[in-house]
C-alpha cells in the first residue's frame, strides 16, 4: 500500500468461529417447554445447533434436560432473561467491523439511537461481514473510474489482479484507490495483497483524488456514487441496469448483525440493501428529432419504424424516455422530399406511430421549427401528445403554459424539467395568448425558478434551444448561459439545439452536456459537415432523492434515418475527442 496509511485489523481464528456460530441463537423448544437432548438441538430453521460453540445465552429456554446420571435426572433451571448487554445507562454496545461501509453503519446508528460502538471484547453484538449470513444485508459495490474515461467494463479477475498488485493487460496505467472501509473488506474477502500497490484515501476525498490523475479505478458502495464517477460493468453486470440481480453480482457483499440484538440483519435495525430498485429512477435523454425530408422519405419507403430498428431496445431501457421533437404533425403535410431546399417543416400525422412505438414519455417543445406550418397544427400536435399520455414542457398554448415546469415523482425521486428557446425565430415563441415555446430572455427567471424547485425538493433538469454550430466544441455563449443554471441548482443542463454533438462539463457535481447532436434527422457527413453523423444519448440516474450519475451512449447515423450503436473503436475515438474538447 502507498499513500494514505491505515492500520489493518487482524481477525483471529476463534473470532471467525464465534461469528459463524452466532448467525441465529433463538432455540425452538418442543411443546411443553422442554428442549430435546443437546445432540439434536436445532435452529428454528431445522438445522443442527452446536450449543457448545454459542457464546451467548439463548432466549426462551425454560428448562434443559441433560439426561440421566446415576439413575437421577438433574434439571437445571435457566433464567428467562437474555444475555446481559454491557450498558451505560440505556446504551447498547455494538462492535462494528472496520469493513462495514459508512451507509450501513449510519443506518444502524440512526435506527437505534441507543447504540454506541464498543470493542470486540466488551460488546455482545457484532455488525460484521459474513458470507454465511442467514438473513443478510446485501451491500452492492460498483467499479468506477473518473467520468472522462473510455473504458466501459472490467472483469472480476482483472479487479483482483489489480488488488494483488499485478497489472492486467487492459488496465495498463491504472491504479486502485479505495477507502479504508473498502480496504478492510477486500482484505477479509480477497485476502492480503502480495504487494500494496494501491492507494487508501478517505471516502469523501476519493473522487477528487481520482480526477487529479484520471487513471484511477475504485470500488465504492452504490449509495456513495457521485455523478463525476463513471460506473463500469463487471463481468457483464452493472447496478445501473434495470435487469441487475444483486444475488449474482460479483461485487455484492453480505453483512450481519449478530448477538443479543438478534440475528436478523434486515429487520428494523438494518436496511435490506443499499440498492433498492424502488428508490431508483432512470431517464433517457436524446437530441434533435425532425421527421422530415430524407428521414421521412425512408419511413415512407422502409416503414414507419425504420429509424428505430437498431436502437429501440436502448431507448426503451429507462423509466422515462425524453425526445426533443422539433416539428409539428400537420394534416395535409406534403409527401417528403429528400432534396427539400427550404427549411419550413411538417410531419405527416402517421409518423406519430414512431413515438408511440418507442413509448416516449416526455416531449420537449423548445425546437425552432415547431410552428413552421401553423400555430393550429402545433396546438393539434399538443392534443395528440395529451391523448397518448405523453408529457411535454418548454412549449404550450400560451407563454404561461410554456413556462410551467414538468414535475415528476417516481420511486421517491422528485424531478423537474424546465426548457426555453434562446434563439427563436420569433414565430416559434409563445405569447400571452398565442402558442409556441418560451423565450429564455435574460435567464434570470429560469435561475430563480430552478432555485425555487430545489427549495421544494426537486432535482431540476434544464434544457436549452441554443446557438447551433458544426464543431465538437463548447462556446463562450454556451458557458455563459449553461453554467449559471447549474450553479443555481440544476443537476443537469442539456443542450437540445445541437445538430453537431458538443462536449461536457461539470459545475461541482452538476452535469452539463452542451449538445447531444441529432437523433432522428437526416444530416450526413458528406452533405453537411464531417462528424455530424455522430450522436450522443444520455441516460441519467436518480436514487433516494439524489442525482447519482449519467451513462453516455454513442450512436452513428446511417442511411439518413437510422442510428446505430458505435463499434468499440468508433466509440473510443469519439469519446477521446469529446473529452479533450471538454478540457479534460
Amino acid at each position: 500500500m502507498i499513500g494514505y496509511p491505515i492500520k489493518k485489523m487482524a481477525v483471529s481464528f476463534w473470532i471467525l468461529l464465534l461469528f459463524s456460530a452466532c448467525l441465529q441463537t433463538t432455540l425452538t423448544p418442543p411443546e411443553g417447554g422442554e428442549l430435546p437432548p443437546e445432540e439434536v438441538w436445532t435452529y428454528a430453521s431445522g438445522k443442527p445447533l452446536n450449543i457448545t460453540a454459542t457464546p451467548f445465552q439463548p432466549e426462551d429456554i425454560t428448562s434443559v434436560d441433560y439426561g440421566e446420571a446415576d439413575g437421577q435426572t438433574e434439571e437445571r433451571q435457566s433464567t428467562e432473561e437474555t444475555a446481559e448487554v454491557p450498558v451505560i445507562g440505556e446504551d447498547i454496545h455494538v462492535y462494528i467491523s472496520s469493513s462495514v461501509p459508512q451507509g450501513l453503519r449510519d443506518a444502524l446508528l440512526t435506527a437505534r439511537p441507543e447504540v454506541v460502538e464498543g470493542s470486540q471484547m466488551d460488546s455482545n453484538n457484532q455488525l460484521v461481514h459474513g458470507d454465511e449470513c442467514i438473513s443478510p444485508s446485501l451491500w452492492v459495490y460498483t467499479a468506477v473510474v473518473p467520468f472522462p474515461n473510455t473504458i466501459d467494463s472490467v472483469s472480476m479477475n482483472d479487479l483482483q489482479l489489480l488488488w494483488r498488485g499485478e497489472t492486467p493487460a487492459g488496465l495498463a496505467g491504472f491504479v486502485l484507490a479505495i477507502s479504508p472501509a473498502t480496504e478492510a473488506l477486500l482484505v477479509e474477502t480477497w485476502g492480503e495483497p502480495s504487494r500494496g500497490d494501491y492507494m487508501v484515501v478517505p471516502a469523501d476525498e476519493l473522487v477528487d483524488y481520482a480526477w487529479a490523475s484520471k487513471h484511477v479505478m475504485s470500488l465504492v458502495p452504490f449509495d456513495e456514487l457521485n455523478p463525476r464517477w463513471k460506473v463500469l460493468s463487471v463481468d457483464g453486470s452493472s447496478p445501473l441496469d434495470q435487469q441487475f440481480d444483486p444475488a449474482r453480482d460479483p461485487l455484492t457483499f453480505s453483512f450481519c448483525l449478530v448477538g443479543s440484538m438478534g440475528t436478523n440483519a434486515t429487520g428494523p435495525d438494518l436496511p435490506l440493501t443499499n440498492r433498492d430498485p424502488g428508490k431508483l429512477t432512470s431517464i433517457m435523454m436524446t437530441g434533435v428529432t425532425a421527421l422530415v425530408r430524407a428521414t421521412a422519405h425512408r419511413m415512407e419507403t422502409h416503414g414507419i419504424h425504420y429509424p428505430t430498428d437498431e436502437i429501440a431496445p436502448l431507448l426503451l431501457d429507462a423509466d422515462f424516455t425524453h425526445i426533443s421533437n422539433e416539428v409539428a404533425f400537420a394534416e395535409g403535410c406534403p409527401y417528403p422530399d429528400p432534396y427539400q431546399a427550404d427549411l419550413r417543416f411538417c410531419s405527416d400525422p402517421k409518423y406519430f406511430e414512431l413515438l408511440e412505438y418507442l413509448d416516449i414519455d416526455i416531449i420537449e417543445l423548445t425546437g425552432n421549427h415547431i410552428q413552421d406550418w401553423s400555430r393550429e397544427d402545433f396546438v393539434n400536435t399538443l392534443i395528440m401528445y395529451e391523448n397518448a399520455g405523453m408529457l411535454y414542457y418548454g412549449g404550450g398554448r400560451n407563454a404561461e403554459a410554456a413556462g410551467k415546469p414538468l414535475l415528476l415523482e417516481h420511486n421517491g425521486n422528485k424531478i423537474a424539467f424546465v426548457g426555453c428557446n434562446a434563439v427563436g425565430p420569433p414565430g416559434a415563441w409563445a405569447g400571452e395568448s398565442t402558442s409556441g415555446n418560451l423565450p429564455c430572455g435574460d435567464y434570470e427567471w429560469i435561475r430563480n425558478l430552478v432555485q425555487d424547485l430545489v427549495d421544494e425538493g426537486y432535482l431540476p433538469i434544464v434544457t436549452l434551444q441554443h446557438n447551433e454550430f458544426y464543431s465538437l466544441m463548447k462556446t463562450g455563449p454556451q458557458i455563459r448561459d449553461f453554467n449559471p443554471l447549474a450553479e443555481a441548482g440544476a443537476v443537469i443542463v442539456s443542450g437540445s439545439q445541437a445538430h453537431y454533438p458538443n462536449p461536457f462539463g461539470f459545475v461541482g457535481d452538476h452535469f452539463i452536456h452542451y449538445g447531444l447532436g441529432n437523433l432522428f434527422f437526416d444530416q450526413m457527413d458528406a452533405y453537411v459537415a464531417f462528424g455530424i453523423q455522430r450522436q450522443f444519448v444520455d441516460r441519467h440516474f436518480f436514487y433516494n432523492g439524489e442525482y447519482i450519475g449519467t451513462q453516455i451512449f454513442t450512436l452513428y447515423l446511417e442511411d439518413f434515418a437510422q442510428p446505430r450503436l458505435m463499434t468499440p473503436e468508433e466509440r473510443e475515438a469519439f469519446l477521446t475527442e469529446a473529452f479533450l474538447a471538454s478540457g479534460w
